[in-house]
């Protein structure tokens, strides 16, 4: 077909409209013809339908963009390893990049092991994050990325587990140029709070957070920009934080050039 390109526009054109619309495909808003750019426009009616193509994708660039050579990327809530294998993979690039990786749920580290068990800078760790050392009840969902202990409508409430938690700052001593991507299903206050010591000592770069409890939403700003991540952004579209934004990208501005 593609070597027939007359006969490949001419079911182009009995097939698909002939107009211009506005889409957004991985976190760029694009205008195309839906006849001339029918890749995009595919690509865009497909990624509206999966929370995975529509927001994860373009926050992993994003995110990507702020580690270097020096960073350690910190996934506290990495699931089976989609964040933590697409970063990992910059090493490649960047050789002293590290990766430490957090899941919670045992039955997903397995597979989050397996993910990254060809990847040598990255240190997989079960284990809950909190503000403190203690035991946490986290509830079971019909999918592993809504296990936690926000016990919402995505959990089910007579599932439920107790799982020993530690703060992140027990695992982050001595470690410098941190990025961090919190996503752990309400309990993202707690976490940032449990980096204390890393967020004294300017350790933290950038932080990026997705779907936090709206009533903890001035105690995380605070948190943020008292750690020096005064560029505070909505994550999705790095547009200004608005009041109603849920997803958070902090980072430590850079420094002025004279």
């Amino acid at each position: 077909m593609n070597k027939q390109p007359r006969f490949r526009r001419l079911l182009q054109r009995i097939i698909y409209p002939n107009k211009n619309v506005s889409v957004t495909l991985i976190g760029a808003n694009l205008n195309i013809n839906t006849q001339k750019e029918l890749g995009y426009w595919r690509a865009a009616k497909i990624q509206s339908s999966n929370v995975v193509f529509r927001d994860e994708i373009a926050q992993i660039l994003t995110v990507s963009a702020l580690v270097d050579n020096s960073s350690i990327f910190v996934d506290c809530g990495a699931n089976v390893g989609l964040w933590t294998c697409n970063i990992a993979k910059l090493g490649k690039i960047y050789p002293s990049l590290k990766v430490l990786s957090f899941e919670a749920n045992p039955d997903t580290f397995s597979r989050l092991e397996e993910s990254v068990s060809l990847l040598k800078n990255v240190r997989a760790v079960c284990c809950a994050l909190s503000d403190s050392e203690r035991e946490l009840e986290m509830f079971e969902a019909a999918g592993s990325c809504s296990f936690g202990v926000d016990r919402s409508d995505f959990n089910i409430a007579t599932e439920s587990r107790l799982m020993r938690a530690k703060p992140l700052d027990a695992f982050l001593d001595g470690l410098e140029n941190i990025v961090l991507k919190v996503d752990v299903e309400g309990h993202e206050l707690e976490v940032l709070q449990g980096a204390a010591a890393a967020f004294n000592r300017g350790a933290i770069k950038a932080v990026y957070l997705d779907g936090f409890a709206k009533n903890n939403r001035t105690a995380i700003l605070e948190i943020l920009t008292n750690g020096g991540l005064s560029l505070v952004l909505n994550g999705r579209t790095l547009e200004p934080l608005q009041p109603t934004d849920y997803a958070i990208l902090a980072v430590k501005p850079p420094p002025l050039k004279h």
